[in-house]
């Protein structure tokens, strides 16, 4: 119930505007480039994502996106990708309070950082991690590359960080 309201500018036309930006910055392997992708997206509250924070990742705290790939890449011998289409993705996870509380915080509106945990989820679906500074360089790179090629400013600005 906290979501409802919040996603009505999230029809089918911006969901897909969002993924293709994803996907247009993503090397995927020639199997893929015909074939249909499938992700879930699961809008939770901050104790549902603190449980599977702490099941999964062992935080016992809330965060604002959990990503759950179906593969560990998309070139690992893992993925039949000739027998599945849609191919299964993953999972992308978001908690309502901590998003909000973060928008609120960096004075952002609410839509515009769930679009960034949105490709921020996607991009841990293919691979990308801020385990160090230089995965979270790249990453962020990539963050901002395709939040501004969707109209929205880059939320590392007053972090004094610079694509």
């Amino acid at each position: 119930p906290l979501w409802n309201g919040s996603l009505d500018d999230f029809d089918e036309k911006r969901m897909t505007d969002i993924f293709l930006s994803c996907l247009a910055h993503m090397t995927l392997p020639p199997q893929l480039k015909e074939k249909s992708l499938e992700i879930s997206l699961s809008f939770i509250d901050d104790t549902a994502i603190q449980d599977l924070n702490r099941d999964y990742r062992g935080k016992d705290k809330p965060t604002n996106v959990l990503s759950f790939p179906q593969f560990e890449d998309f070139e690992g011998d893992d993925m039949p990708l000739t027998d599945i289409d849609p191919v299964p993705v993953g999972d992308i996870v978001m908690a309502y309070e901590t998003i909000r509380k973060e928008a609120e915080e960096q004075k952002i509106a609410f839509s515009d950082h769930l679009v960034h945990m949105l490709v921020h989820g996607f991009l841990h679906l293919n691979g990308y991690d801020h385990e160090t500074d230089e995965e979270a360089d790249e990453m962020e790179h990539l963050e901002i590359k395709i939040l501004s090629d969707l109209g929205i400013e880059n939320p590392y600005k007053d972090l004094n960080f610079v694509a």
